[in-house]
């Protein structure tokens, strides 16, 4: 790994939105590396982009910049221009950008010695082309800088290489030095991306400064090489496009024609990959190239099979290694388009023997074992499918295989076993015909065992996970005509019931079924006589139920009279069953009311629903379910308001509209009574009724909890005033208080913090600890105002009163020396940043917390 020294300097970006927000600039310089860390909300960055030494981030907030000093060995300026922020590096410098999770972190790569102007004429700079140039003391560290080389010692070349350079910047020692620099840079990357950013800077410097070496090829090659390690496949394909430009040697435009196919592929660019691959062999037209190889499997993946067949007929290889594992797959699937079986199936066998575990071995195995099907060889078919399936359950071709085998030996296995055996083709969820088919099979399995029910439950959900489909359809009509055979079995039983429940569900499914008269005749006999059964064993509720159903579904019953005085009985019946419980048996009977106004057991009912009314609204008053409270008042209000407790009741109401937000209708109701009770004074109060004797230690703390509860749903600004006024038990006021601070909007929040902190300052400690949350925040406000000294105090509190695990220890440490820095305390910053590394090394503060400690020891040295 390549050491690097390094110094972090933070600069600060405020964003201006509705709510204010800020972020970090980190930035870290060494010699040749330097990394800028922009610590923001990701949903404020709308693009970025980077070229050359400049890189441009386009936030969709405005921004202001609050710039400091930093070191320049690397990072030329950072500025801003409207709503991009602009990071330009020094000359001879490349710039990366990479969006992650939470952040956009820039690599800065520059040369080792900074910027050489090749354009002057320096004593020391014989141009590369002069060979005959020679120096016995470069001769000399340039054999010493290969043998390093040679046994691996990298850093070392790196260190004479740069030595070498500085002498020789321009002739064929820098020449050398700086390309073998740039490999031992691209052999550390095998370690660290760092090296490789420095391999590619230090590759790329090589090509701008000696475009007519003899290494200029290779470096470029390299280069593109490196970049692709690094994951910058377009950064790779200009190196390459560079390439074609600059370069004659067959050997490396093929190689770049190559990759930049290759790599747009990759990409998912398959139209740019054939532009090249295409103009490559127009450009050369290369006899039996792999290239033509590539170009057909492009074709073949595009559906193409006539181009595809055209390009692979120029492609010979002298043997099938020479054949790429993609090229032979593609080949192999061409002819078995083209209607070539037994080339196909050839190449396929040699496939999936050849590459076990490639991306297409798979169906390499499945299409052999389908030409095997094709050609009459069912028993070695089989056994390459059942290969297929074991060795890949959950790919293509494996799904397909366990489908395949399915089809051809369904009736040999019990729906246990297809089951397990189709399990993952069925839970396939990329592609819908796979598990369709699959599901399909083994519900073909249930229905030859004559298991109906499951395969009822199964088609089911077929149709729920594949509606408007072929199949669906399909078996609908199969349903259709299962559930109809079904109940005729049951009624040939004499099974009323399991009769009656497949006519039913097969009329509700299907209201138009071909089966409808004849179940329809069969149906209305026996549900009458099975509910009757229910009414004459005295389940009501259940009876009811199914005649309402019932009588729901079938609009013109044959036995209306019979089933109407059976629905009047038994509702009767159950309402009477209800007397125990008044709010049922109120809402029940007012329904048979209105079903049978003119039955002869209208009378009885109204009387007991006026019985029952006053128990029944005191029932809901218990719920304090304000709406039920408010709906039930209005609804029965000229029956209550006769009561002996009508001021009672309004008292209820009210202070239930006063909770729904009915501020007026609350008000009207409070004025209309003279009654004292801890309702209308708490409505008086809030409303600004006069007189009102409300006050809050007037109350036990089941009270007081309830009212705080109550209130903090409407107003939790006067919740927490009316918590710090409760002295009757202090401790559960100033406790309550700091829930609803914590819990508050924003803008409340922050105006109360302060005050309240301050006014619990000679409670006890058991008192301040509850309220470890606010110092921190108070404390964190301090800081971002540059309020140091309440920052230091509100800190200092938080890890007084804090829970050891609290996860905000580590940040309070850090912005605790941070201040003390900033009011010129370095020995109490120290204190506590050394603190902050001990016990939390491996937090993310405790770094920073190092940089700031080195900064520290750094000027105490200077002075």
């Amino acid at each position: 790994m390549i050491k690097l020294p390094f110094k972090i300097f933070i600069l600060l970006l405020a964003f201006t939105s509705a709510m204010a927000s800020s972020g970090t600039i980190l930035i870290k310089e060494s010699s040749n590396i330097s990394e800028i860390i922009l610590k923001i909300p990701p949903s404020y960055v709308e693009d970025y982009t980077y070229k050359g030494d400049t890189a441009i981030i386009k936030f969709n907030k405005k921004f202001n910049l609050n710039l400091k000093d930093f070191n320049k060995k690397v990072l030329k300026e950072i500025t801003k221009n409207g709503n991009s922020l602009i990071v330009k590096a020094n000359p001879w410098a490349s710039i990366f950008v990479a969006k992650e999770q939470d952040q956009i972190r820039i690599v800065i790569a520059n040369n080792p010695k900074g910027k050489i102007d090749i354009n002057v004429n320096t004593t020391a700079a014989i141009p590369v082309e002069d060979q005959t140039y020679k120096n016995e003391e470069s001769e000399k560290l340039l054999t010493e800088l290969k043998n390093k080389f040679k046994n691996k010692d990298y850093e070392t070349v790196i260190t004479l290489a740069d030595k070498l350079i500085e002498k020789n910047p321009l002739d064929k020692y820098g020449e050398e030095a700086l390309f073998i620099q740039g490999l031992s840079y691209l052999e550390l990357g095998k370690e660290s991306d760092k090296a490789l950013f420095s391999a590619a800077s230090t590759l790329d410097e090589f090509t701008r400064k000696f475009p007519k070496s003899r290494l200029f090829p290779e470096a470029m090659l390299k280069s593109a090489e490196t970049k692709e390690k690094l994951g910058f496949k377009n950064e790779a394909i200009y190196v390459y496009q560079e390439i074609i430009k600059n370069v004659k040697d067959e050997k490396y435009l093929n190689i770049a024609y190559t990759k930049i196919g290759e790599l747009f592929n990759e990409l998912g660019q398959p139209d740019k990959a054939l532009k090249y691959f295409i103009d490559y062999l127009q450009k050369t037209k290369p006899e039996n190239s792999p290239i033509y190889g590539y170009v057909g499997s492009i074709y073949a993946q595009k559906g193409d099979f006539e181009k595809a067949s055209d390009f692979f007929s120029k492609y010979k290889p002298k043997k099938i290694d020479d054949v790429t594992p993609t090229t032979l797959y593609w080949m192999a699937v061409t002819y078995e388009n083209k209607g070539d079986d037994d080339t196909a199936l050839k190449l396929f066998t040699i496939f999936y023997n050849k590459y076990q575990d490639n991306s297409y071995t798979d169906m390499a195995m499945y299409k052999a074992g389908e030409i095997l099907l094709k050609k009459g060889k069912n028993d070695i078919a089989l056994d390459i499918l059942k290969d297929a399936k074991n060795k890949f359950p959950q790919k293509k071709g494996g799904l397909l295989a366990a489908i395949k085998i399915a089809e051809l030996t369904l009736s040999s296995k019990d729906p246990e076993f297809w089951s397990i055996f189709l399990n993952d083709a069925m839970k396939n969820n990329t592609d819908p015909n796979i598990s369709m088919k699959a599901t399909k099979l083994y519900i073909q399995s249930l229905l030859n065992s004559k298991r109906y029910k499951d395969g009822l439950a199964e088609i089911d959900k077929f149709i729920n996970k594949f509606p408007d489909t072929t199949d669906s359809k399909s078996l609908l009509e199969k349903k259709e005509e299962i559930l109809f055979n079904l109940a005729k079995e049951y009624v040939g039983k004499g099974d009323i019931a399991q009769a009656s429940s497949y006519i039913d569900r097969l009329t509700t499914e299907f209201p138009k079924t071909k089966y409808l008269t004849e179940a329809l005749k069969l149906k209305e006999e026996m549900e009458y006589s099975i509910i009757k059964s229910l009414y004459d064993n005295k389940k009501y509720a259940e009876a009811l139920k199914t005649i309402e159903k019932y009588l729901t579904t079938n609009k013109n019953p044959l036995l209306k009279d019979r089933w109407y005085k059976l629905w009047e009985d038994t509702f009767f019946a159950y309402v009477n069953s209800l007397k125990s419980d008044p709010i049922k048996f109120g809402l029940n009977a007012r329904q048979f009311i209105t079903l049978f106004p003119n039955s002869n057991k209208v009378a009885e009912l109204k009387d007991q629903i006026i019985k029952n009314l006053q128990k029944e609204f005191e029932a809901i008053l218990k719920t304090n379910d304000y709406y039920s409270i408010i709906v039930f008042y209005q609804k029965n209000r000229n029956d209550l308001d006769r009561s002996d407790k009508r001021e009672y009741y309004i008292s209820k109401v009210a202070y239930a509209l006063y909770m729904v937000g009915e501020k007026e209708k609350s008000a009207q109701l409070i004025k209309s009574i003279k009654l004292v009770n801890d309702e209308t004074e708490f409505v008086r109060n809030m409303l600004n009724i006069t007189p009102n004797r409300f006050n809050i230690n007037n109350y036990n703390e089941d009270q007081f909890q309830k009212i705080i509860s109550d209130l903090r749903k409407t107003n939790s600004l006067k919740a927490y005033h009316l918590s710090l006024d409760y002295n009757r038990n202090k401790p559960i006021g100033i406790k309550t208080a700091i829930d609803i601070l914590e819990n508050m909007d924003t803008g409340d929040k922050m105006v109360n913090i302060d005050n309240f902190l301050k006014n619990i300052e000679k409670q006890p400690d058991n008192i301040k600890k509850s309220a470890y949350r606010l110092y921190f925040k108070s404390a964190e406000n301090g800081f971002i105002s540059k309020n140091y000294q309440n920052a230091i105090k509100n800190y200092l509190n938080y890890l007084k009163y804090a829970p050891k695990d609290d996860p905000n220890h580590p940040e309070a440490l850090y912005f605790l020396g941070k201040s003390y820095i900033a009011i010129g305390d370095n020995n109490l910053a120290l204190k506590y940043l050394t603190d902050l590394t001990k016990r939390f090394p491996n937090n993310q503060y405790a770094t920073l917390a190092k940089y700031e400690i080195e900064d520290i020891k750094w000027k105490r040295l200077k002075k």
